[in-house]
């Protein structure tokens, strides 16, 4: 995995790094600086794992391209952020806010004068996408692995690698309860 432990300054500028600039990841340009060039991302939301810093680079540029096409506004929040120095990692937990596009057709149809004074859109709709990023650092100080993901990891799992299975006769039951012809959405976070 890692060879090799960061400096604790090394893992606090790391931190100092990310937390200014995450904020804005939506809004401004990324920092690169702080990844190594063999960077490996693990996006296990959107089931993909890239290795090199160039296909990083272009899977941010990516998520920030198809996100602003995806909503009229969004930002991504930072909820928690914390340094590990025994795991050289630093651990965000973030959401991805964002109002969606048709919003603005729903605004413009409410005011045409054959629905004038109806409320066809709520202007506060929001969709959010919650997250959990880890990010290690290698003994150089630079985020050589980030992996991405929509729920915090569970330490919970039994010993064959896999999850603990609570009420494992549910799961069947519970399944034939689903629809599997349900559409589903596009969510793009890294």
């Amino acid at each position: 995995m890692i060879t090799g432990k960061p400096s604790i300054s090394q893992l606090k500028l790391v931190y100092t790094t990310l937390s200014e600039y995450l904020p804005n990841f939506f809004r401004g340009p990324h920092c690169f600086e702080i990844y190594a060039e063999d960077v490996v991302l693990e996006d296990n939301i959107r089931n993909i794992k890239t290795v090199g810093l160039p296909v990083y680079k272009q899977n941010i540029s990516l998520v920030k391209f198809y996100s602003h096409l995806k909503y009229r506004h969004v930002d991504l929040n930072v909820l928690k952020m914390t340094e590990h120095i025994e795991e050289s990692c630093v651990k965000v937990r973030w959401r991805v806010v964002g109002s969606p596009n048709w919003t603005i057709l729903l605004n413009y149809l409410s005011s045409l004068p054959s629905v004038k004074g109806k409320n066809l859109a709520d202007n506060d709709v929001e969709v959010w996408v919650d997250g959990f990023s880890i990010f290690y650092v290698n003994k150089d100080g630079k985020i050589c692995r980030h992996i991405c993901d929509k729920l915090i990891p569970d330490d919970n799992y039994e010993d064959n690698g896999g999850p603990k299975r609570l009420f494992p006769n549910l799961t069947g039951k519970l399944t034939t309860f689903s629809t599997p012809n349900r559409p589903r959405s596009l969510t793009l976070c890294c």
